[in-house]
């Protein structure tokens, strides 16, 4: 999804703890791992490359997904029929299963289904908040798509959280790996994934970082680790490759996105603490 590469704003200095360790460390103490990403393709394009290495090394690697990204764009002129119509989530979802299987993720969840939904609630389907590009790379509300109550950002934000706290309850992660406040770079349904995430981290225990940096460098210096993980890129090109709706994998190698964007496959990720 376009706008994942923009450099993503530091949790504020008073809000975070001191967590400066080598990749080393932090995969020592990372078993149980919960991945939080707003939508199909993001959990690959963002930090796929660590979700592999993570389950290389043997950790539980979970990943819940909070909608189907059913307002997303539709590169590949091939699919343009599903743009706009309600076959696109079922098809993004579709994607997302395939990409998961070639990262070696096995443990996935949509928010509001069990195990992530809240006890005694029938299961639900958040829909895509939909955004708007305020700026350059910076996204805001789409306020007619919000008025959808049946989407992520409208829908209460204490039901979301305790989705989330069904699927750690159940899975009791040591960390939980989200978005920054600001969502990366705006997306409204980033920006609730990280509350929720929060405040989850916050009720459990758990530790809570944040993607930082642009995932398409090879280092950042404001992460309190980064990992680099060149050897993950043939697995990445593969999970990418399932992704036709979101993306086109050029001849190059390289990620071109819907507007015309491209970057070369991520081969490191940042990672800041933020509970």
């Amino acid at each position: 999804m376009r706008g994942y590469h923009a450099r993503m704003a530091a949790p504020e200095a008073s809000d975070r703890p001191s967590a400066r360790v080598t990749p080393d460390e932090f995969f020592a103490f990372a078993r149980r791992v919960l991945f939080v990403h707003a939508h199909p393709d993001d959990e690959t394009l963002w930090a796929g490359n660590l979700m592999a290495e993570l389950v290389d090394r043997g950790a539980r690697v979970s990943l819940v997904t909070t909608n189907r990204g059913e307002l997303g764009q539709v590169v590949d002129p091939e699919l343009a029929h599903v743009f706009g119509t309600d076959s696109l989530g079922p098809h993004r979802a579709r994607e997302l299963e395939a990409s998961l299987e070639r990262l070696g993720v096995t443990d996935h969840a949509w928010l509001g289904t069990a195990p992530a939904r809240a006890a005694g609630l029938p299961d639900r389907e958040y829909r895509d908040s939909g955004m708007r590009w305020v700026t350059e790379g910076v996204a805001g509300p789409d306020l007619e798509a919000a008025a959808d109550l049946r989407c992520f950002t409208s829908a209460p934000m204490d039901e979301a959280t305790a989705d989330l706290a069904a699927f750690a309850a159940a899975r009791t992660p040591d960390v939980i790996i989200t978005y920054d406040a600001n969502g990366g770079y705006g997306h409204p349904d980033h920006v609730r994934a990280h509350l929720i995430s929060v405040a989850v981290g916050r009720a459990t225990g758990a530790q809570v970082w944040a993607i930082a940096g642009d995932p398409a460098a090879r280092r950042v210096t404001d992460a309190d680790v980064w990992f680099d993980l060149p050897h993950q890129a043939d697995r990445i090109r593969s999970g990418l490759e399932q992704y036709r709706s979101q993306l086109i994998m050029r001849p190059d190698g390289r990620v071109q996105h819907e507007d015309g964007f491209s970057h070369e496959v991520p081969v490191g990720v940042g990672l800041t603490r933020i509970v």
